[in-house]
């Protein structure tokens, strides 16, 4: 087993999350190509949607492909290591990330971009009856689920929007355009607006939004609350129930559990207390932005607005951080430009207390914005190239070829004859046969390749994988194992840790296969 990293490593940078703001950190890295800096890339999904389009996506204005952003590609392009993985919590003391199922991550500096997820504890029976609207990453899946429910209904599928917001007021709108996907007989949609109708924007905004809602049919209640949701129902404060086959919640949000049971420092809104460098407050190896963070100093609204602005400060930080040198402030705008999408090829925009319009010119300055924004992470598709005839990839082609390892072994002088050598060099196999016993034959089998990526832990579960398969392939059943690992070069700590990750994947596959590791070199 290889693992190949580029230089030695001095300061391993990790983020958790691939939100808004940590892709351009990616960006602003691979540009920059720091030497002694690892930058990894923690995230549970490999396609990272784009909140500004979603609602687009919803209605049907984009394909899916279109408002995501694929990290795994950017992690490649840009030099980060990418590890597949859902966080569960963090390790200070000892500077790990804690993962699900498999080891820990170091860090000598992390930062949190992971987003917030509904509050469905505020709204009795939410969490088993209601469609939560985040985290995005999995809205356009439960959106699916929902319509499966759905079209099969001799009549209107009856929908909810339960939060009066932006988001709220948006999704509303784009389940109204998707109509026909939704159901044949089409759809009738209610929005609880029990805090008001878009409290954060401007009275001329929340004019123009009544508007739009109105010009779709779509009912607005905003003088009662939900407060419970049944099956088939959503339930008033004043005591009203309305039937409602799918209720979507976008109101109060919280951080994710991986965030909520840990010791970091909380803010008012629950989001993680950071200072306007972007640090945790009390901590300045760690970072947050995004939704999940609150900067207490001077507290903002959660909007991608503020995420996509931060992202270019967080990478600055994290660089100067690592290389102790000074950081700089994050200063967000008073007034920021808000734009939702109320229609196919409509838009209201509105900034401050009085700027506010609406109109086609305005959906295409939000489409020409978000273009824009998604065209700086796309990342063209390797292709080999036609001339080069030589094998380059990891795994077994990334060994001698079949045409010189025969010409090899072929010059080499016979062996002198051996009854115990019942499969060797003269008629090669998947692996070699020696006469154990009168009653046993032991197969016998040595395996190594370099690394085709950077995650030392799955690594080392392919290689063990790989390796076990000759055995298998000779129908033997394994016995023991002995690991042969290349590392890069690096300080002892580094060392220490790759090699463990890269042995704890191995044992796992191992641990699976009843094959215990013994030793190696």
């Amino acid at each position: 087993m290889k693992l190949s990293v580029p230089g030695p490593v001095k300061t391993d940078i990790v983020l958790v999350g691939a939100g808004h703001a940590h892709v351009q950190v990616l960006q602003a890295f691979g540009m920059a190509s720091p030497s002694g800096l690892r930058l990894t890339i923690i995230t549970d999904r490999l396609q990272a949607p784009y909140s500004g389009m979603l609602p687009g996506c919803i209605a049907g204005d984009y394909a899916p492909d279109d408002i995501h952003i694929d990290i795994a590609r950017l992690a490649r392009a840009t030099g980060t290591r990418l590890i597949h993985a859902s966080a569960t919590g963090i390790d200070r003391q000892n500077k790990r990330i804690l993962l699900h199922d498999r080891p820990p991550i170091a860090y000598d500096i992390a930062s949190f971009n992971i987003g917030i997820t509904p509050d469905m504890a505020s709204i009795n029976g939410a969490a088993e009856h209601a469609v939560p609207v985040k985290p995005i990453a999995g809205i356009l899946e439960r959106l699916h689920k929902a319509e499966m429910a759905v079209r099969r209904f001799p009549r209107a599928a009856r929908l909810a929007v339960i939060g009066g917001g932006a988001a709220g007021i948006e999704l509303a709108l784009a389940l109204k355009d998707r109509n026909n996907a939704l159901s044949q007989h089409g759809v009738e949609i209610t929005l609880f607006a029990g805090g008001g109708l878009a409290p954060l924007l401007n009275t001329g905004a929340q004019k123009r939004a009544a508007q739009a809602l109105a010009a779709a049919g779509i009912t607005v209640i905003d003088r009662d609350r939900a407060v419970a949701i049944e099956p088939g129902a959503v339930i008033c404060a004043s005591g009203r129930r309305l039937a409602i086959d799918v209720p979507f919640v976008s109101t109060h949000a919280k951080l994710p559990e991986c965030l909520t049971r840990t010791d970091l420092p909380k803010a008012a809104n629950g989001g993680i207390a950071i200072t306007q460098t972007l640090q945790v407050m009390g901590d300045d190896s760690l970072f947050a932005a995004g939704d999940c963070a609150t900067m207490t100093e001077d507290p903002r609204p959660r909007a991608g607005v503020f995420a996509v602005r931060q992202g270019a400060v967080l990478g600055r930080n994290l660089l100067a951080a690592a290389r102790g040198a000074a950081l700089k402030p994050y200063k967000p705008q008073k007034d920021y430009l808000s734009i939702l999408r109320t229609g196919h090829g409509r838009a209201i925009a509105s900034r401050g207390r009085f700027f506010a319009v609406e109109g086609q010119w305005v959906w295409r300055l939000k489409d020409r914005i978000d273009q824009a924004f998604m065209e700086r992470f796309k990342v063209p598709e390797l292709t080999p190239d036609p001339d080069d005839t030589d094998m380059r990839c990891g795994g077994c082609a990334a060994k001698v070829g079949p045409v010189p390892l025969a010409q090899a072994l072929a010059r080499l002088d016979p062996l002198p004859p051996n009854r115990d050598i019942l499969v060797g060099l003269d008629a090669p196999d998947d692996a070699a046969v020696v006469r154990w016993s009168k009653n046993a034959d032991m197969i016998t089998s040595v395996d190594q390749f370099r690394a085709f990526i950077d995650d030392a832990y799955l690594f080392g579960r392919i290689a063990a994988n790989h390796a076990l398969n000759d055995i298998f392939a000779m129908g033997g059943v394994p016995h023991h194992a002995l690991a042969l690992a290349v590392l890069p070069f690096g300080t002892s700590a580094k060392t220490s840790e790759a090699l463990f990750q890269l042995l704890s994947g191995a044992r796992a596959t191992l641990d699976a296969a009843n094959t215990p590791l013994v030793g190696g070199h």
